[in-house]
C-alpha cells in the first residue's frame, strides 16, 4: 500500500525487500518482506489523560497507570469494585469515523485468572443521548495485554448508528460477572490498522494430523 495515497500497487521482490512504485502518485518506495503487511492506521485516542473523562454509572473507580501502557506515558485503568455490577466511563469527543473499516484497541487484564463471566465494552455514538450508537464486547480475555481488532460491520448497532456523522460520545466499561474485582485498563484505540498475512495457508476437516503436523510449521 503507497504510503503517500493509500493505493494499493504490484511490487518486485528482492531478498529482502519489495520495491514499489506507485502508478497514481509515482512515489517510490521500500517495504520489508515478512510474513505480515502492517497498516497502522491512526490512533484515535491513546487513553493518557483523565481529562474529559466521568463516571457513568457505578461504584468503581478510575485513574492513569504509568507502569502499564502501550503508547504515550499512560493508559486508562477501571477498577470495578462492585461484584455482579458495573462501571462505565464517557467522554465527550469530536471525532470524524465515517472511514471507519476496523477499530483496534488494547485492554489490559491484571487478573491472573482468565476473565470468563467478566465483559468489558466499547461504545460509540453520534448523538448526545445515546439515542443511537455502536457497541462492542468482549468476554474470555488473558492476563495481560490484549489487542482487540473488530471490523465496523461486526459491532452491534443500535438504532440506525452508523457512524456518518461525527462521533460526540465514547463509553467504556466493565461488567465483572465472576463475584470478584475486575480490573481493566484501555488504551491505544486506532481506526483502520489491519495486519494482513501475505499468505494465507488454511486446512479442512479436523484431522489429528493437522495439528500433530500442519499446526507446528
Amino acid at each position: 500500500t503507497c504510503p503517500a495515497c493509500g493505493e494499493v500497487v504490484p511490487a518486485t521482490f528482492s531478498a529482502e525487500q519489495s520495491v514499489c512504485t506507485c502508478p497514481k502518485c509515482t512515489k517510490v518506495f521500500n517495504t520489508p518482506i515478512g510474513n505480515i503487511l502492517t497498516n497502522e492506521g491512526e490512533v484515535v485516542d491513546s487513553f493518557d489523560s483523565l481529562t474529559g473523562w466521568t463516571r457513568l454509572n457505578g461504584t468503581g473507580d478510575f485513574a492513569l497507570d504509568t507502569t502499564n501502557f502501550r503508547t504515550s506515558n499512560a493508559s486508562l485503568k477501571i477498577t470495578n469494585v462492585a461484584p455482579d455490577g458495573d462501571t462505565f466511563l464517557i467522554k465527550t469527543v469530536d471525532w470524524d469515523l465515517s472511514d471507519l473499516d476496523t477499530l483496534m484497541i488494547w485492554i489490559y487484564v491484571y487478573q491472573t485468572q482468565a476473565l470468563q463471566n467478566d465483559i468489558v465494552r466499547i461504545a460509540l455514538s453520534t448523538t448526545t443521548d445515546w439515542s443511537k450508537y455502536v457497541e462492542k464486547t468482549w468476554v474470555y480475555l488473558r492476563q495481560g495485554w490484549n489487542c482487540m481488532v473488530v471490523a465496523k460491520d461486526d459491532m452491534t448497532a443500535y438504532g440506525g448508528e452508523d457512524l456518518a456523522d461525527h462521533v460526540v460520545r465514547i463509553r467504556i466499561g466493565a461488567f465483572s460477572g465472576s463475584g470478584s474485582t475486575l480490573i481493566v485498563a484501555f488504551d491505544e484505540f486506532r481506526k483502520n490498522a489491519k495486519n494482513t498475512p501475505v499468505r494465507l495457508l488454511t486446512f479442512d476437516d479436523g484431522r489429528k494430523n493437522i495439528a500433530t503436523n500442519a499446526l507446528p510449521i
